[in-house]
């Protein structure tokens, strides 16, 4: 399958037995782009490193086995060297790492379909401007966050203040709010209200042109839904 932020990476075909297995999405990022950790030993992992123009590593995080010479987005399926081959030996080397050289393949990650939506799609907001598919972009105040897809200045996220709540809009200008604090902001649009009426109307940077009705929001948690339509 197609390699995408949320698929398994499998590894096989490593000389190195240890290696091969299912790679799950880790929770954290590290140096800007997604990582992986094995299923079965969470102190295995893929993850990019910027040093030497950028590059991923297949291993432990001080006891690595190979190396992709490849500043990507996503780690590649294939071009995997031996970690004490790569940069002339400039790297730790796991002394059980030996050819030959993983091939990595991408699969869907079943487990995750029902916990993170990849896409979520705003309908029905008076606001015009606002509705639209919104792409799961990383995280805020410790929870996801979405980007709209066709004016990357909107945004739907969380934050902490008055016990917790989301918005929807421009972080300096937003349109609508919600009182909930879960890990996923509520669907319905009898949950939100306008920025304005928000808290008392407590919140100086809300957009006062926006209007109602409220928003229905959508999930959408396979990677082929969410991408074709683009409602107003």
């Amino acid at each position: 399958g197609q390699l995408s932020i949320n698929s398994v990476i499998v590894v096989e075909k490593a000389g190195a037995g240890a290696i091969n297995g299912e790679y799950v999405r880790d929770s954290n990022d590290y140096h800007g782009r997604p990582m992986w950790h094995k299923v079965d030993n969470k102190d295995m992992y893929i993850w990019y490193r910027r040093e030497n123009g950028g590059h991923w590593r297949l291993g432990g995080t001080n006891d690595y086995y190979y190396i992709a010479e490849q500043d990507s987005t996503l780690p590649p399926l294939k071009g995997w060297k031996l970690a004490s081959e790569a940069f002339n030996g400039a790297y730790r080397m796991n002394p059980n790492s030996m050819s030959p050289v993983p091939e990595l393949w991408a699969k869907k990650d079943t487990r995750r379909d029902k916990t993170t939506p990849h896409t979520i799609r705003l309908t029905g907001a008076g606001t015009k401007e606002v509705n639209g598919d919104y792409k799961l972009c990383g995280q805020y105040h410790n929870k996801v966050q979405f980007n709209q897809c066709k004016d990357p200045s909107f945004y739907i996220w969380f934050r902490m203040e008055h016990g917790g709540h989301w918005r929807i809009g421009k972080t300096n200008d937003y349109y609508y709010m919600t009182s909930s604090n879960g890990d996923l902001p509520p669907t319905e649009p009898s949950s939100w209200e306008l920025g304005s009426e928000a808290f008392g109307g407590s919140y100086a940077r809300c957009n006062n042109n926006a209007v109602g009705p409220n928003p229905k929001l959508t999930f959408f948690f396979d990677d082929s839904e969410g991408e074709e339509e683009n409602p107003n």
